[in-house]
Parts: structure tokens; sequence; C-alpha cells
């Protein structure tokens, strides 16, 4: 069965209806699904909420079904939402055998997607609910169908899941030979589970062959090579697992590669190529917190296992105590391990009683901080143990200590110096609550500070670093009530400047999350009066401005923003600030500010011919490339051209696009002057990034289409035009061909640009009298032109050449 004609049907019908609201529905059917095979996470979720009010609007519940059924598959196959998404995938479920969604074919899928679900909560604990549900459904569907092998998939993985790799294997043996019966070969979701059985048996080798198995234009190529990298490390096959491991921003944009991740950087660690450092564990230790809060208890069981591992063997207490905190957490959100009689035992990787490895790792904990501390006793005398000495020594140290001594060393001086004064221990609370912060053990460093803070120790250092370590916990409650205690003190002017600047920057980290515009505008019109109430009480403060003018483009409010940034530029060289006030000020068309800043940079910016510094700047810099991402000026998919940089942060577009693509002739872009890609010569000219479009000049643009000239008339032709006013682009390369007495001759396909106000019949004239357009035909010209007799000639012309409708 074909369970995607449907959706193509849809797709279509959706179209032809040429509706706006039609139009969009069909152009996200087409485009969901690739959001989750490319990890665009991000798109999804801004298409989703719109794809599902369009769906319900038009009263489609199977396009419903669709959309809710490609976002679990974001959800739960990448970004391994367990818990999470549970009661949605149950939900899923029910909507699938309603009424209203009577027959749809992707009513199988919800079946994979909550047997998904129920593995990421607990894959090991719900192994015998999960090959339940799947062998139910593999009865009803065959090996036609494309979800077979979906399904196929989530009964092995509940098999090797549950301590069966050899009945996994036979049962994929059995199910691949069935797709070979119908004519269908094996899905990319079997070398997975074959591979994971092969390991868990001790058999790298033949997991390797697993591999091998995927088709070579299998999809969710990341999984791939990250389970390629897995295999080579544990057969020590370094380079080429080195080679095969992908790059580490990939990883952590898909929480579903995490615990694989892990797995391969332990046996890297192991193998002695890759480093057991802090920056190690800090990672590990936000994989396992991710997992965590997704309800993936399992994955984030074994993920901080890893974890913790590692930690002991570098003997770092902290991350140790860390890991232990989640593993005691998650120990609760766990089922039994199913025994599903002897084979587990036969299993050289048995996995261990969590109750086991939790005791395990409390004793390591315990003997470890015994040891360090028995040791810094030894290294560090007696009349050394003041805030003040072992300030010093840290000092001394700094350029020899790893990140984790460091954290190890200043544990130990906190602890040391307990009984001094409250205020002789700031620096170093202070210093030790940073490194907890940079580490992400927020669980140590709230509890470190807040002595201080319900203590009324107001130093700045403290409740800047403990109103951090409240944003990174989320926690707006406390954050609030420390604003509030910095508001009401009397001792000083500036706690109550802290306080604004700490409101602030609680309201700028909520509004970066905050989903609805409303409540985000709302949260950055806070920040900035926060940010306005510090400044306000303290001119000479610079990264505040930064912060208000941050907010104010947030809001929409360029004017302020400029203000803030000159303000900035009066007191400080910084080049930085100059650049974001060349934007801004472009952007508002203010040419005496951005001329004023370009000279403070020394860019070759040619004085003004009419010596008016409120001239613009249009000139012929270099030419560059502009990347317009989606949802600039509603593209729906990224887009380049080519341009002319005309200043700092100004280019102009040049090309004329093909009918089908978006046109940006003539167009003045705002650019951000840092390049993304390129090398700025003309093989490989530079890429910008383009922020807003300053000026769009109304063009009319129709195609023209026929034999092609020689290059010599071809190039009269584009005089001839650009003479009259417009401007004529080829888009055809030298293979193209058309057909003259039915034999085929090189072609030429471009499009014609005239400015709106020009005489569209004039053109039409010229082309009709130039030799070299003889062969050519440009339909909607001649009908724009109110040329019938012309339109009927060309018709047939195009008819004879063989060209396209």
């Amino acid at each position: 069965m074909n369970i995607w004609s449907w959706v193509h049907e849809t797709t279509r019908s959706l179209q032809g209806e040429k509706t706006p609201e039609a139009k969009r529905l069909a152009t996200l059917m087409r485009e969901v699904p690739g959001y989750v095979t490319d990890d665009d996470h991000a798109k999804l979720d801004a298409a989703i909420p719109e794809a599902l009010a369009l769906a319900k609007a038009a009263k489609l519940p199977w396009v419903e079904l669709f959309f809710r059924h490609w976002d679990l598959q974001s959800r739960v196959l990448k970004r391994f939402e367990g818990e999470k998404a549970l009661g949605d995938a149950v939900a899923l479920v029910d909507f699938a055998h309603s009424e209203a969604a009577h027959g749809c074919p992707q009513a199988v899928c919800t079946v994979q997607d909550l047997g998904v679900a129920y593995g990421i909560v607990d894959g090991p604990g719900f192994a015998e609910e999960r090959r339940a549900v799947a062998g139910e459904t593999l009865a009803r569907i065959d090996a036609t169908w494309p979800c077979f092998v979906c399904i196929t998939g989530e009964y092995a993985a509940a098999l090797v899941d549950g301590g069966d790799p050899r009945g996994a294997i036979a049962f994929l043996d059995g199910q691949e030979a069935k797709l070979a019966a119908a004519g269908t070969r094996g899905g990319t979701n079997l070398w997975g589970d074959r591979m994971q059985a092969h390991l868990d048996l001790g058999e790298p080798e033949l997991a390797l062959e697993a591999l091998d198995r995927r088709p070579d234009d299998g999809d969710d190529t990341t999984r791939y090579m990250l389970a390629r990298a897995r295999v080579f490390a544990e057969l020590g096959r370094w380079a080429d697992a080195e080679a095969a491991l992908p790059p580490l921003a990939k990883i952590i944009a898909t929480p579903a590669y995490y615990e694989r991740w892990a797995e391969t950087m332990s046996l890297f660690v192991a193998g002695g190529v890759a480093p057991n450092d802090a920056h190690l564990g800090q990672l590990l230790e936000e994989f396992g917190a991710t997992l965590e809060a997704h309800g993936a208890f399992r994955t984030a069981f074994h993920t901080t296992e890893i974890h913790a591992r590692l930690a002991v063997a570098r003997s770092s207490p902290p991350s140790l105590r860390q890991a232990v905190r989640r593993l005691t957490r998650l120990r609760h959100k766990l089922r039994p391990l199913p025994v599903l009689g002897s084979t587990v035992a036969e299993l050289p990787k048995r996995p261990q009683d969590p109750d086991e490895v939790l005791r395990d790792f409390q004793s390591m904990l315990e003997a470890l901080q015994t040891k360090l501390h028995d040791a810094w006793k030894e290294t560090v005398p007696v009349e050394a143990r003041t805030s003040e000495a072992l300030l010093g020594m840290l000092r001394d140290r700094a350029e020899v200590l790893s990140a984790d001594e460091r954290l190890i060393f200043l544990e130990m001086a906190v602890e040391a110096t307990r009984q001094e004064p409250l205020l002789d221990r700031v620096p170093l609370a202070v210093a030790l609550g940073e490194t907890y912060l940079h580490a992400g053990l927020l669980d140590d460093a709230r509890p470190l500070l807040e002595p201080f803070v319900a203590a009324g120790v107001y130093e700045r250092e403290v409740t800047y670093v403990y109103g951090a370590v409240l944003r990174a916990a989320g926690d707006r409650a406390a954050t609030a009530t420390l604003v509030e205690a910095l508001l009401a003190a009397r001792s000083s002017p500036g706690i109550a400047s802290d306080g604004y600047f700490l409101r602030g920057l609680d309201a700028r980290a909520a509004a970066e999350k905050a989903r609805g515009r409303h409540e985000r505008m709302r949260l950055y019109r806070g920040a900035r009066e926060a940010f306005d109430a510090v400044i306000a009480g303290d001119d000479s403060v610079m990264n505040t401005r930064r912060f208000a003018a941050e907010a104010a483009i947030a809001l929409d409010d360029y004017p302020a923003a400029l203000a803030y940034y000159t303000a900035i530029c009066a007191r400080t060289p910084d080049p930085n600030d100059h650049w974001e006030r060349i934007l801004l000020a472009t952007r508002l068309g203010d040419w005496p500010a951005v001329r004023a800043s370009a000279a403070a940079l020394e860019l070759p910016v040619d004085p003004p011919e009419s010596g008016s510094d409120s001239d613009p700047i249009d000139e012929a810099w270099a030419y560059c490339r502009l990347r317009l991402d989606d949802g600039f000026e509603d593209l729906e998919s990224p887009f380049e051209t080519f341009a002319l940089r005309t200043g700092p942060a100004t280019a102009r577009g040049l090309v004329i696009s093909a009918p089908d693509r978006p046109q940006f002739y003539q167009t003045t872009f705002l650019m951000r002057p840092k390049p993304l890609d390129g090398d700025g010569t003309r093989e490989s000219p530079y890429v910008y990034p383009a922020l807003a479009v300053l000026a769009q000049p109304n063009y009319v643009y129709f195609t023209l289409d026929g034999a092609a000239p020689s290059d010599e008339a071809w190039g009269d032709l584009r005089r001839a035009v650009d003479e009259a006013g417009g401007e004529l682009q080829r888009h055809s390369g030298e293979s193209y061909r058309v057909f003259v007495e039915n034999e085929a001759v090189p072609g030429v396909f471009g499009t014609l640009a005239l400015p709106a106000t020009e005489d569209v019949a004039a053109f039409h004239r010229l082309l009709t009298e130039h030799p070299a357009a003889s062969g050519l035909v440009w339909l909607g010209l001649a009908a724009a032109a109110g040329d019938e007799a012309a339109v009927e000639r060309q018709n047939a012309q195009a008819d004879a050449l063989g060209l396209a409708d």
C-alpha cells in the first residue's frame, strides 16, 4: 500500500484551489516532513501551529493527523521527548481511530509514535508492552506497506531492550525475507536495530556488517555516521571512528544522538583518542539534564552513568556528585528490567541493576572526596588556609590547574574558610559560584551563594553571579525576590541599580524563550525599562546600554536603538559598537551617523559629491552574494543572489531570477558585513546575510525563449534593451535546445526586466524590429502590449520550436 498517495493527491487538490490558505497548506504538507528528516526542529515548531490551524479550518482531519504525526516524529524520534510527549502520542492514536479520521492510511504511523514514546520513557521497562503493540500492528499489515519497516524496527528494538538480541536478529531475518518476497528493499530503520543486537552480544564485526545493509540513499545520515563511529571505536579502528564522527553541533541539536555519542566518547577516552576533561563532563551533564527534562528516563540514566564513570576516572567529585543526584532522581522513574528467560544472563554486557549502580557511585564519591581532602590538607599548610592566602595561591596556580583541579581547589578552600566572617569569604565564594555556573552545577551553586544574599551581603559580584544562577535554573520567582530585596536596600544607591539590572537581564532571558509575540514584546518592554533605570542612575554604563539597544531592536524601535549606540560610540572606541551603529543608521537613512562611524573605523568611504554628509553612500565596493533566510520577505525557503556591495552595510541585487524564483533585481539590501562563507575572490565572493530590504524598485518581468542568436547578436540585443531602459539576462545554459524544422538547435531562455513606468509596447516593438530576436518568442510582453496578432503568431512559433507551456 502507498500511504503517501493521498498526501500527493491532497497537495495537488489544495494547490488547485488557488486560495492563499489552500496554497499555504499545500506548501506546509510538502515541507514539514523535510524539517523532521533534516533535524530542523526550530522551523518545525514554527510551522506546526499554523499547519494545524489551517487543517482544522479546512475541515481536513486526515491532514491534521498527518501534521500531528510529523510533529511527534520530531519530538520523539529526534528530540527524545518521552514522558513529555507520551500524552500527545496516546491522544493521536485515539484521534487516528476516531470517526473523523477513519480510513486515513497514516493511522498506522501513530502506533509507531506511541511505541517510540514508550521506548524513550523506559525502553527496557516497557519492552513487553512495546512488543505487544508492534506485534498487533504487524498482524494487520504486510511487507508492501512503507510502515512495515518502521513497525518491524519497533518490534526488534523491543526485543533488544528486553534482553533478547538473538531473537531480534532472527526476527529481522524473517521480516527482511518478507520484504524481499514483496519486491521491497529493507528500510533504514532495520540496520540500527540489527547493529545494536550484535553490539549487545559482543559482536562488533557483525555490527559493522549490519551497518553496511543501509541503502546508499538512506536518510538520517547523522544517526548512521554516529553509529559507524560507535562500532569503529568498539573495534579500535580509531582513524575510521574519528572520520565517521559527526560534528558536535549536529549532536547537540538533536537529543536522540546523546546516548550514542556518550557511549562513543567513553570508548574514545578509553582508547586515548579523546581527553577526559571538564568540557566533556559539562557536555554530558547538559545531555543528561536535557534527557531527564524530556522524560527520556532510561536513556538519561545510561547517559548519566557514563558521565559518572568518566568523572570518577578524572577524579572530579563535583561532577560525580551532580551525576549521582540525577541518577537518584531517575532511579525512581524506572520500571523493573524484564527477564525473558536465560538470554539476559548470556549477554556479555548485561545491564546492571540501577540500585547497584547508585550504591557503587555513592561509595566511589565518598572515597574520592576523602582521598582528595586528605591530599589537600597535606599540600596546603594550616597557616595558608585563609581567604586571602588561598586566593593568592589560586592566582599563582591559574596556568597549571585544569578546570577540574580549579574546581576542587575552590571547594576545599571554601570549606576551609567557613569560619571566617561572611564578607571576607565573598571572593572565594564568588569564584566557586562562577565555576559551578560555567560547569552547569547549579545544584551546588545555589546553596553556596544563598546564605550571603539571605544575610544582606549585596556585593555586586555576589548578586550578579547568584542572579545568573537563578536565570540558568529558570527560577523567575526567586529572581524577582532578589530584585525586590535589592531595590528595597538603602545602604547604597548602587544596590538598587544592580536590582534594576538583574530585573532587565531576567526579562531579557524570559523574552528569548517566550513563544507568543505579545508575551515576548511585553518582556522586552520590561527589560528596556529596567535597563533605562540603570542608565538614569549611572550615565557611564556601556553594557547596560547595549542590552537596552537590543531590547529596542526587538521592539522594532530602531531610532531608540540608534540613540543608545550613538551614546556608546561617544564614550568608547570599540569597533563592534560602531558597526552596530552603522547598521541601525543605514536602516534609518541617517547617513551623517553612518559616515561618522565609518570614519571612526577608517572605512574607504568617498567624500559626498555635494559636500553634504546627508548624501546616501552608494559606491561600487565589491561583488558578493547575499543569503536570505526563509521567512525573509515571506520567502518559503533560503535564497541566495549575486549582488554588488555599495557601502559599509548595503548591497544591491544584480540578478534577474528565473520566473519561479523570488525577484530582487536592483533591490537595495541592508546586510551584516560579517561573511558567512567565501574568501572574497572572484571565484568565491563573500556571502553576507541580508537583514532587510531598504529599497525595491518596481519592475515588471517578461520571459524570452527560442532559438539562440550568436553571442555577438545576443550582446547587441542586450545593449539595445539597456539603452531603452530595461535589462535582459539569460538563464539557460549551453545544453539548452529547441527545435527548428524538427532539428535540435541551441536555445536561449531569459528574462526581460522593465521599470513599471516604462512603455511595454515600446519594448515589444524593439524586439519585433531587432534581427537578433527573430527566432525568439515573448508571449507575455506581446500580450501586455496588446498586440493580439503577435500573440497568435508567437503561439504558433512556440509550438514549432517545441517550447514547454
